[in-house]
């Protein structure tokens, strides 16, 4: 099967232009958001057919997959996904241009995921935005939208993001 990215950049070879004036927003949602940085990572040279990428809760750091299990059975996503959402998966590294590390944070007494150099963000010229959730929840500590943590979302605040605060209601 085909890559995502790939499916996409051959939609554009064959209606681009004709479907929509370029050039376009992608937007996406959750994985869609990779999609959509993906795209882009692998073809650069449609920067010039995207004027922007909105992405809303998606994971650009990665999700901490010992939660994953109940996701698959809850929104069904194929397991291949789900290894590619892993904050330490080959996927991720290969879409930021870099890895991480756990570091831990002596103030707030926790680990934070840390990558070992800047991430690539896209072509020059493309502009990303990122919409993010945090939770009121006591047991989410707003820290997230109980999926992605806004560290994720904003690429360490290397996006511009909006928040979107919510109560009682998980991933945006």
């Amino acid at each position: 099967s085909t890559s995502p990215s790939k499916r996409l950049a051959d939609y554009d070879d064959t209606w681009g232009g004709q479907a929509y004036p370029f050039p376009i927003t992608l937007r996406g949602s959750s994985l869609g958001g990779l999609v959509s940085r993906g795209y882009l990572r692998a073809y650069p040279q449609r920067a010039k057919d995207v004027e922007s990428i909105v992405m809303v809760g998606t994971p650009n750091f990665g999700v901490i997959t010992r939660f994953m299990p109940h996701l698959v059975r809850l929104f069904r996503i194929p397991d291949r996904a789900i290894d590619d959402l892993s904050h330490d998966s080959d996927f991720l590294a290969w879409l930021n241009g870099t890895g991480g590390h756990w570091e831990r944070n002596s103030r707030t007494r926790s680990n934070a995921w840390v990558l070992d150099r800047e991430p690539y963000l896209g072509p020059v010229g493309t502009r990303c935005y990122v919409v993010a959730g945090i939770l009121t929840a006591p047991r989410y500590g707003g820290r997230g939208d109980g999926v992605v943590g806004y560290d994720s979302a904003s690429l360490g605040s290397r996006f511009p993001t909006h928040y979107v605060v919510e109560i009682g209601r998980a991933h945006v």
